[in-house]
């Protein structure tokens, strides 16, 4: 047997690294570059991550034959430099799509996977073919194939760990999309030409490829059953990961960092369990003899187990004090004694279960532990910990634990044990936004991410037979498992989580986990698989009737939100309905009156719309982003003359809105209401007509870009957010070009944000921006930006912000004079309430032109960009970078 050199060990190893994080870096650019033609949607990610786990599935089970034919440097470094040329189509796809507009002849159902295949699956194929051939480089002996193809994965999961973090935090905040493109190439291609200097070719076998005739029906057996397993881990792997982030959006938001967050947390986990798995795959001599004591010695044995039991004894005593004390009204002390009694039961039931028989001993001494025994309990164990999210979520709820300060629960002291835990995480991260992400999605996701990152090698290493099919063996198996994980991607991004719901999305992995445990560990012949997958199989079944809060946590959870109305909210002292979508109270309504606007942004928008309604009778208004229709509501009920058009892309909101926000197809016309004020001057007559309202559901750029009407609008509002955050694709400059193409000539631009006065990056890049398409552009305030003695004030702290676009300068005099005009027809001309003066409260305060340049060109404290000026286009539009600021400070309370 010839040994491979250790120098060429570290010479793979290093090219497997770098290769994966620059594939991840290629991934996260491929959203942005097809987010001019296709927009950002749900659909959008789903492609973009399924064609490229596609092009891996494809370039594995290629590469595995490629492989196993010329294992040598030298077919390695032919696949670097045509790695490093492919890297290049999203580059050239994107100009040939801005020159040719040829996407625009596809409808928008083929046109995003058309586009997602067009741009993503040539590199992504490319840079899998790399993997199986390191493997076959770096293994000469089958015995350590376990622990070499568990490295391998560990070293490329950590590969796209390291692009994921350098992408979201350093590249795109510091470069353009075509050079980080360049840069990804170049080094691909240097990498390539290094590994050609090597000149090394793994050893040759003796032995012919050709294995007898039975062992090749029995290899046929064994890899049919290894897809199964590694298909279906990793079917469930993909959806865990994509339920996590819908999971954890209503307690952390959603942006860039919390994305990057989970999915570093996530590759982590992924990457110790492939370097564990593969150890165990091989049952190294450490780890064998440490089995055998735990199984020769009685008394370590019965520690373990009576210790686990106690646990799961603890961890289920809460709950039983919870039911206990609401039927017979027992006081909390008692909470203790049913801790001990839980965990002394817990503990003697799982020693008399499962503690070996002399006899099993024995047999397990002289034999070993087998290796679908460690399988199915790795399986099992993943499903248990699927279980425990929701387990540890239940009892959380019951605990102050989304808020600065943690404090104790309810029922006291029954909860200590998941008390302790939460306090020593919230010790570790403490409370800062990014470190809350990293730490809640480490506590929750973590342990199961894990456990099924050490599935693939143990897999993989049960199912080749000699080293001379190493290579085919390990690419076809990832390539079944990539398989998996796309099906995983397309099945729960586009059906089980709008279906069932996060919280039944986990029960449901964690059942698949146990049944496939069970399957291959034969359960019904092991009692202590038996023991354990009873419980997860049972938790997974009727956990949702141990847990009542599930059903009742949001209104509807869509593909883009947890959606939630809350009857019992205040707004400023009167009682209203609020509409929170994920971690984001995005809107105040007031089911009885719909003149009631709530936040006072949207109050400058009514006013300019009344100066628009009073220079063209024929009012159109299209408004991004419904969230609870607030104000597409009021105005169907105070300018009836105005049509509105609303593009949400979420269905569900608008569906939410017309059935518990009071929005109404049929339109009730209320005599006439002081703005939204809520002053009743004339006696209310109703009349029903048909709504003015239009809801139009798809991503506001395409709708922009292909499907509005040329000059058609007079006023645009974009009211858009991903939490905190505008899309960026909706803040650049071609989608400023696209805007204006839509309105009149005389029409205005309205852009929402929510951004710091004096700190804020994000309005100073979006008015610069704006500059570049109109001739007017101001920043507009619901407050006054100056004191009482006329000096300018910088305030701090996160507002709402609108920032006005147009070719004509703002008329303040216009406006002041058509709010008094309103008041005083309706009055018939009288000016008893003082409407000769402005009786009409105006909420529209414009920074003057002065002032405006003076805080551009401010420098801002605690900035990241410091006082560079910042263009956004959709070649740079570092949107969450920019906001890094108000995330990381969105405990403090936000002034609209």
């Amino acid at each position: 047997m010839v040994r491979v050199p250790a120098f060429m060990m570290v010479v793979a190893a290093l090219i497997i690294f770098l290769a994966n994080a620059g594939s991840l870096v290629l991934q996260l650019l491929a959203g942005r570059y097809l987010a001019p033609f296709i927009g950002s949607s749900v659909e959008t990610w789903t492609s973009v991550i399924g064609v490229f786990l596609t092009g891996i599935a494809l370039g594995n089970a290629v590469g595995g034959r490629i492989a196993d034919k010329y294992p040598s440097t030298r077919t390695l470094a032919g696949m670097l430099i045509l790695g490093a040329i492919c890297s290049l189509t999203m580059l050239l796809g994107m100009r040939i799509c801005n020159a040719t507009d040829i996407h625009q002849n596809l409808p928008l159902w083929i046109r995003i996977p058309a586009l997602a295949f067009a741009f993503c699956l040539a590199p992504a194929f490319i840079l899998s073919l790399i993997t199986p051939l390191t493997i076959k480089l770096m293994i000469s002996d089958v015995r350590n194939a376990g622990r070499i193809t568990g490295l391998i994965f560990a070293l490329s999961t950590l590969g796209c760990l390291l692009g994921n973090y350098l992408t979201g935090f350093y590249f795109m905040a510091d470069y353009t999309l075509d050079q980080i493109s360049l840069g990804v190439a170049a080094s691909l291609a240097v990498l390539g030409f290094l590994t050609l200097l090597i000149g090394y070719h793994a050893p040759r076998e003796e032995k012919s490829d050709q294995l007898p005739e039975k062992m090749e029906d029995s290899m046929k057996n064994q890899l049919w059953r290894a897809y199964a397993i590694v298909f279906t881990a990793s079917f469930c792997g993909m959806s865990l990961e994509l339920t996590a982030s819908r999971y954890l959006a209503p307690i952390l938001g959603v942006s860039l960092y919390s994305w990057t967050g989970i999915i570093g947390v996530m590759l982590a986990g992924t990457a110790l369990g492939n370097f564990c798995g593969g150890i165990i795959a091989d049952r190294g001599k450490l780890l064998t003899r440490l089995a055998q004591l735990a199984i020769g010695n009685r008394l370590i044995t019965s520690i373990l187990l009576f210790s686990l039991g106690a646990i799961i004894g603890l961890a289920i005593a809460p709950l039983a004090v919870e039911r206990i004390q609401k039927m017979a009204n027992i006081q909390i002390p008692m909470g203790y004694r049913i801790n001990l009694i839980c965990a002394g039961c817990g503990g003697l039931l799982l020693t008399m279960l499962l503690l070996p028989t002399t006899e099993e001993k024995i047999r397990m001494l002289k034999n070993g532990i087998a290796r679908t025994h460690i399988l199915s309990t790795t399986l099992l164990c993943a499903g248990l910990a699927t279980i425990c999210i929701l387990a540890i979520t239940a009892i959380l709820q019951q605990m102050t634990i989304y808020e600065n300060q943690l404090v104790e629960p309810p029922f006291g002291k029954p909860f200590y044990v998941t008390y302790g835990y939460v306090e020593t995480i919230t010790q570790l991260v403490g409370h800062d936004l990014v470190r809350q992400i990293v730490g809640w999605t480490f506590a929750l996701f973590f342990i199961p991410m894990f456990l099924l990152g050490m599935i693939s090698p143990q897999v993989i290493r049960m199912s080749v037979p000699d080293i001379s099919h190493v290579g085919r063996v390990a690419g076809s198996v990832y390539a079944v498992s990539t398989f998996g994980a796309i099906v995983g991607t397309f099945v729960t991004g586009y059906f089980l989580i709008a279906s069932l719901g996060t919280w039944s999305m986990i029960l449901l992995i964690a059942l698949v986990l146990s049944v496939l445990a069970a399957l291959v560990g034969k359960l019904w012949k092991n009692s202590v698989l038996l023991f354990v997958g009873s419980i997860v199989i049972g938790a997974a079944c009727f956990g949702m009737m141990l847990v009542p809060s599930i059903s009742n946590r949001f209104d509807l959870e869509t593909r883009y939100y947890a959606i939630r109305v809350n009857y019992n909210s205040e707004y400023h002292g009167r009682a209203v309905a609020s509409l929170s979508l994920d971690h984001l109270s995005h809107s105040f309504v007031d089911i009885d009156d719909p003149s009631f606007l709530g936040y006072t942004h949207e109050e400058i928008q009514g006013e300019l719309l009344r100066l628009a309604l009073d220079h063209h009778p024929d009012t159109k208004c299209l408004v991004i982003g419904g969230g609870g229709y607030t104000f597409p509501r009021w105005v169907d009920y105070t300018l009836p003359e105005v049509h509105t058009d609303v593009v949400e892309i979420d269905p569900g909101v608008t569906r939410i809105a017309y059935e518990k926000l009071a929005l109404s197809s049929r339109r009730i016309e209320v005599g006439y209401l002081l703005g939204s004020v809520g002053v009743v001057l004339s006696e209310q007559m109703k009349l029903r007509r048909p709504s003015q309202i239009t809801p139009i559901h798809m991503d506001g750029r395409q709708y922009v870009s292909e499907k509005a009407q040329k000059g058609y609008y007079h006023l645009i509002m974009q009211d858009a957010v991903n939490d905190l955050s505008v899309p960026y694709h909706l803040m650049t400059r071609e989608y400023n070009d696209a805007l204006k193409k839509i309105l009149a000539p005389d029409g205005v631009y309205l852009l929402t944000l929510i951004d710091s006065v004096r700190d804020g990056v994000l309005w100073r890049a979006a008015v610069r921006t704006m500059r570049e398409t109109y001739k007017y552009v101001y920043l507009i305030d619901s407050v006054p930006f100056y004191n009482d003695r006329g000096e300018h004030i910088m305030a701090n702290g996160r507002h709402v912000l609108i920032v006005y676009g147009a070719d004509q300068p703002i008329d303040l005099n216009g406006l002041h004079a058509v709010l008094r005009k309103k008041v005083a027809s309706r009055l018939g001309g009288q000016t008893a309430m003082g409407v000769g003066a402005l009786a009409y409260p105006s909420f529209t305060y414009v920074l003057d032109s002065d002032k405006l340049e003076a805080a551009m060109t401010t420098p801002v404290k605690k900035a990241a960009f410091g006082n560079i000026p910042i263009l956004l286009r959709d070649q740079y539009a570092p949107v969450d970078n920019l906001m890094s600021g108000v995330f990381r400070d969105r405990e403090e309370p936000e002034r609209d």
